[in-house]
This record gives C-alpha cells, sequence and structure tokens, in this order.
C-alpha cells in the first residue's frame, strides 16, 4: 500500500497514537484488532 518503509513507518505510528487516544470509543474489547487494522488502513489511505 505504501512505497516506502518510512511512510509505513510513519503510518503505524499516526495509528496507535490515534489508537491509544481514541481507545475509550472501543465498544467491544473483543474486535480490537479489526478497529487497530481499520484505524491503520484510514492512516494509508492519507
Amino acid at each position: 500500500m505504501l512505497r516506502s518503509a518510512d511512510k509505513t513507518d510513519d503510518a503505524i505510528q499516526e495509528a496507535i497514537l490515534k489508537a491509544y487516544q481514541s481507545l475509550h470509543d472501543l465498544r467491544e474489547p473483543r474486535y480490537f484488532k479489526t478497529w487497530l487494522i481499520r484505524i491503520l488502513i484510514n492512516e494509508c489511505r492519507r
């Protein structure tokens, strides 16, 4: 999806930060993995 390791690292870092900041919005803890992956995909599309 991303063509450089630096952009990939940045997207992962931003996704983890956004997930941490929005953890209180997660309604179903069992869907954490799906929720985090969706955040990462959205970050990669930016």
